[in-house]
């Protein structure tokens, strides 16, 4: 059975040409490069379905933004394009997403030592990928 590189994936669906910038791993200068998101594969999540070459996968989504309206319309719009992939099954360079369930939706994100220039949305998906 054959792993998906389901980072690669996730990032094609929700980048958007001339949009803001999607990133797999968090950017040590975060700040200076909102507006922006994360993905961050959940560990552990990872596993082969047996039954096909596949992996399975809990994403989270985080976009920040200097307004909150731009957070949240930027993690909706991936989680949207995540759907859309899955509806159309695209075919990405890595692969493609044969099933998704949102598993958290859309919400702001507050930490007590937040700095009030940005906002953070989160959002969990769950996704089958298939090469």
């Amino acid at each position: 059975m054959t792993a998906v590189y389901v980072d690669g994936l996730v990032k094609a669906a929700v980048t958007v040409p001339d949009g803001p910038p999607w990133f797999t791993r968090q950017p040590a200068d975060l700040l200076k490069r909102i507006p922006c998101g994360v993905l961050d594969q959940i560990p552990g999540s990872g596993r082969i379905d047996p039954r096909f070459s596949g992996t399975q996968a809990l994403f989270q989504l985080d976009a920040y933004a200097a307004e909150k309206r731009a957070a949240f319309d930027l993690c909706s719009a991936a989680v949207d394009a995540l759907v859309a992939a899955w509806r159309t099954q695209h075919v990405f360079d890595d692969g493609w997403i044969s099933s998704v369930e949102v598993t958290s939706d859309v919400a702001e994100v507050r930490e007590r030592d937040q700095p009030s220039t940005f906002t953070r949305y989160q959002a969990t998906v769950r996704l089958t990928c298939r090469s």
